[in-house]
């Protein structure tokens, strides 16, 4: 079986198969744009995950029928039985494993809607499958993939509102991995662990002892997911409770009365090396996890491996314990995810691992996405290997867009968009980032990336961060809350304490140098002062000997720093954070005029303060179109250069309003 792993840390789209899209690209200077099918919620999605995009895909000829049986359907589908050829829209398979082996390489599988419990399998594990297909929805149905078994009988009372009965997973985390105790009898999910990695995290990831975050079970009551707890004694109507000695679930509600669904598989698909669509097709409840031991082929619920192409759209990934699609190498430009929504996965949303390891290029594409609420589990992102809690996580991509997506709520340490290590011509457009709970944008030891017109707001730490080479940051509306976190900032441009000289490593990218950070708007609000951050924060790498500098220093890090607009409640507080040459000071400058006498740069920025929002016609509720007197409106930027004007869709060397142009809505 091969495995693939992640190296530690060191204009709009017409989306296809929508019933309807309603399309707006005229919206410009400032105005939001409304991409996507028609709907509930952002990009006319439902942002919980709890529905899929209803579609209208074509069937060819030779497809194969697959339907579920009995009260999993949600159809007027005849039952599914694996003895039918599947052939005929009356004559469905039922089970996944009949379906990809009738049907041919290439050709399609047509799921009619429903529950189906299942998943690619030998037997007891999970399989990866090489055979090229096509998995699509039966028109204006909504099939699901569910790794929970509806479980009614086996419960004992176990006190006054609890229940209980034994429940066994042995295969979590890894074939036969589940039970292995750790460091003098632990469990391989406890939190505090010194050891690196465990079969079911890394030691270091789960840092709260109230929590069970590294443990993939999953109990659904009704169709809501359940809070884990520690303890029996911490059960109640909405938590669970798994006593791993003891092999016991405990629940607080009465299952005699209530639909009782546990966590029994823990992946759908592992894909390789083969041509894969998957359309209008839902994955929820899947106990994922496990890549604590450096595999991470089996921490998603859907994992494709070096795929010739793939195809993800209108579908969902709901629930499921740790992430909810992963990838290795999208290589070729042949990859992308569109329409799609990944919502409340424990770990993250969209992991995927490109191809700077192994050569060649990746230019994966999601478009038009939802990513809400990942990281539902709290890991934590100060870990010493693989830290990876976001919404959407990136590592050594080579080429990649991110257009027109929503990212939000990302939990506890978790991030909004991120790349990281050594990734190459990253563009982050147009995304709508908001209230991720550490940094919403980050492009980490990377180069080459455009990162403009994005929505940033009220995410917990930096708004947007960059540790990059030859990165282009034009015509972003940041709005950050300095009281939300004291280490807040809205534009964080600096170079950490990596380096690949003194590391060995060539995955530690090239230091940050050779910036553009122009036309952006940056809104600093309730007490928040410090707007922009500019510092180099070690002179010296990380384990270099003495007197090595190899990390560049605050006046090496811009080609262009100008044409910005900042907004804060008081003109007397610290501003800018400069760092000089040789120096380890950080120094707060009070005002645009003062740092540009100092420095050179920002001078045709604009500085506003006051407790008056002079920019946005109505920030209180979320509208951050600019007012069309403000100064960043009537005050243009500068020309915005051909090769960021290209990836927004624009003229090149346009000039527009400072801050954002367009976003999803």
């Amino acid at each position: 079986v091969p495995t693939a792993t992640i190296e530690p840390e060191a204009g709009s789209a017409t989306l296809a198969g929508c019933v309807a899209k309603t399309i707006d690209a005229t919206a410009s200077e400032g105005g939001a744009v409304k991409f996507g099918c028609s709907g509930s919620g952002v990009l006319g999605l439902d942002n919980s995950g709890k529905t899929i995009p209803q579609t209208n895909y074509a069937i060819p000829a030779g497809a194969i029928y697959i339907s579920p049986a009995g009260s999993d359907k949600n159809s007027n589908s005849v039952d599914g039985n694996d003895s039918n050829n599947g052939l005929t829209i009356d004559k469905p398979v039922k089970t996944i494993n009949t379906a990809i082996t009738k049907v041919p390489s290439g050709g399609t599988i047509v799921m009619r809607g429903g529950e189906y419990r299942d998943w690619h399998n030998s037997g007891s594990n999970i399989i990866f499958e090489g055979k090229s297909f096509n998995l699509q929805a039966y028109p204006s149905e909504s099939p699901w993939f569910n790794g929970a078994d509806v479980v009614s009988t086996g419960w004992a009372s176990a006190g006054t509102n609890i229940w209980s009965r034994t429940w066994e997973t042995p295969d979590f985390c890894g074939p036969g991995q589940y039970y292995l105790p750790v460091e003098g009898g632990k469990t391989p999910f406890a939190p505090n662990l010194t050891s690196f990695a465990t079969s079911c995290v890394y030691g270091d990831s789960v840092k709260d002892s109230t929590t069970v975050a590294g443990d993939p079970q999953n109990v659904i009551i009704n169709g809501k997911k359940l809070a884990q707890v520690p303890s029996k004694a911490q059960v109640n109507a909405n938590t669970f409770f798994y006593d791993w000695n003891a092999r016991k679930m405990y629940i607080g509600q009465n299952p005699t009365s209530n639909t009782v669904e546990l966590a029994k598989r823990t992946q759908a698909f592992m894909l390789n090396k083969g041509d894969y669509a998957i359309k209008g097709i839902g994955f929820k409840n899947y106990a994922s996890g496990g890549s604590g031991g450096g595999n991470w082929t089996i921490n998603s619920t859907v994992f494709i491996n070096e795929p010739k192409s793939s195809v993800i759209e209108n579908s969902v990934f709901v629930d499921n314990s740790y992430a909810g699609l992963g990838y290795s190498r999208p290589k070729d430009g042949k990859s992308s995810i569109t329409n799609s929504v990944f919502a409340y996965n424990g770990y993250a949303g969209l992991h995927a691992n490109g191809s700077r390891s192994a050569g060649g290029r990746d230019d994966f594409t999601i478009e038009g996405n939802v990513f809400n609420t990942n990281n539902d589990q709290s890991f934590d992102i100060k870990c010493s290997g693989a830290c990876g809690a976001a919404n959407v996580k990136f590592n050594n991509m080579i080429g990649f867009t991110a257009k027109n997506n929503i990212v939000e709520n990302a939990k506890a340490g978790g991030y909004g968009l991120w790349c990281d290590i050594n990734c190459n011509d990253g563009v982050m457009v147009n995304n709508r980032v908001i209230n991720n709970a550490k940094v919403g944008i980050f492009y980490e030891i990377s180069q080459g990336g455009i990162i403009a017109s994005n929505l940033v707001v009220d995410n917990g730490q930096d708004g947007i961060g960059v540790t990059a080479a030859n990165t282009k940051v034009y015509n972003n509306t940041v709005v950050f809350d300095r009281g939300s976190d004291p280490q807040a900032r809205g534009i964080n441009i600096f170079d950490d304490n990596r380096a690949s000289i003194c590391w060995g490593d060539p995955g530690i990218g090239p230091d940050t140098k050779d910036v553009e950070l122009a036309n952006n708007v940056v809104y600093a609000k309730n007490g928040g002062e410090l707007s922009a951050s500019i510092d180099s924060r070690e002179v010296g790498g990380r384990d270099c000997p003495p007197n090595t500098t190899t990390n560049t220093k605050a006046s090496e890090f811009y080609n262009v720093f100008d044409y910005n607009a900042y907004h804060r409640n008081a003109s007397n507080a610290a501003f800018y954070v400069w760092r000089y040459d040789n120096g380890n000071i950080d120094f707060g400058i009070r005002s645009t005029a003062a740092f540009t006498n100092a420095t050179g740069w920002d001078s045709h920025s604009i500085d506003e303060s006051g407790s008056t929002d002079t920019f946005f016609k109505d920030q209180a509720n979320g509208d951050y179109t600019l007012k069309t007197n403000s100064q960043p409106y009537t005050n243009k930027g500068k020309a915005i250069p051909a090769d960021v004007a290209a990836k927004l869709g624009i003229p090149a060397n346009s000039v527009l309003p400072r801050g954002a142009i367009s976003w999803p809505q």
